[in-house]
C-alpha cells in the first residue's frame, strides 16, 4: 500500500472525529463504541488504530477540536463585534442541531473527571481563556473601560452562555429573555453602545 501524504491522513482523522461525534450525538457515550465508530466512518478497526491508538485518544481529540472551535468564536475585533457575536450566541440554544451537539459535547466533557486531560479541556470550556484574552486586548486598545476585570467579565459571560445552553437542553422557549439577559450583562461590560476611544 502506498504511503499517504499528511493532508490525506489529516483528512481521514477529521472524518473519524466527525463519525465519532455522530455516534455520540445519536447514542451518547454508550453508543460510541469502536465498532459503531468504524461502521459510521466506513473504515476497518485497523484503519481506526492507524489514526488513534485508543478510544480515549479519539475522545480527547474530539474534546480538543470542540475547544479549538470555541477559541475562534471569541476572537472579536472590537466591542461592537463582541456585542453582536455574544448576542448571537443566545440564539444557538434554540437551534436543534446545536443543542444536540452541545449535549454530546457536554457528555464528552463529563465522562471522567479524574482524567487530567479531560479536566483541562473542561476547564477550557468553562473558563474561556480566549474570551478573557480578547477582553484584555479590547481594554488595552480603549474599546472597553480600563477598570474592567477581564477574568470576572469572561466568567460572567461564560456562565451566561452555558446557562443558556442548558436552558436549550431543557427545551426552554423562546430566546428573547436570554438575549435580553445577555444584553443587560454586556451593558455592564461594554456599555450600552460602542465606547469612544480616549
Amino acid at each position: 500500500m502506498p504511503k499517504r501524504d499528511g493532508a490525506y491522513m489529516a483528512g481521514r482523522r477529521e472524518a473519524i472525529l466527525d463519525a465519532a461525534f455522530a455516534c455520540l450525538k445519536n447514542g451518547g457515550m454508550a453508543g460510541l463504541t469502536t465498532t459503531a465508530l468504524c461502521a459510521e466512518a466506513g473504515i476497518s478497526m485497523g484503519a481506526l488504530y492507524t489514526h488513534f491508538k485508543t478510544k480515549d485518544d479519539v475522545l480527547q481529540a474530539l474534546a480538543e477540536r470542540g475547544a479549538h472551535a470555541r477559541r475562534a468564536e471569541f476572537d472579536f475585533h472590537d466591542a461592537k463585534e463582541m456585542r453582536e457575536g455574544l448576542l448571537g450566541v443566545m440564539q444557538k440554544p434554540f437551534d436543534r442541531a446545536f443543542v444536540e451537539g452541545f449535549r454530546a459535547e457536554l457528555e464528552l466533557l463529563l465522562r471522567d473527571h479524574n482524567d487530567p486531560n479531560v479536566a483541562e479541556t473542561a476547564r477550557d470550556f468553562t473558563e474561556t481563556p480566549e474570551l478573557m484574552r480578547t477582553i484584555k486586548r479590547l481594554i488595552r486598545v480603549g474599546e472597553l473601560r480600563a477598570d474592567l476585570d477581564p477574568k470576572a467579565a469572561a466568567t460572567a459571560i461564560s456562565v451566561m452562555m452555558v446557562g443558556a445552553m442548558m436552558f436549550g437542553l431543557m427545551g426552554a422557549r423562546p430566546a428573547t429573555p436570554l438575549r435580553e439577559a445577555m444584553a443587560l450583562l454586556l451593558n455592564g461590560v461594554i456599555g450600552p453602545g460602542k465606547r469612544t476611544k480616549k
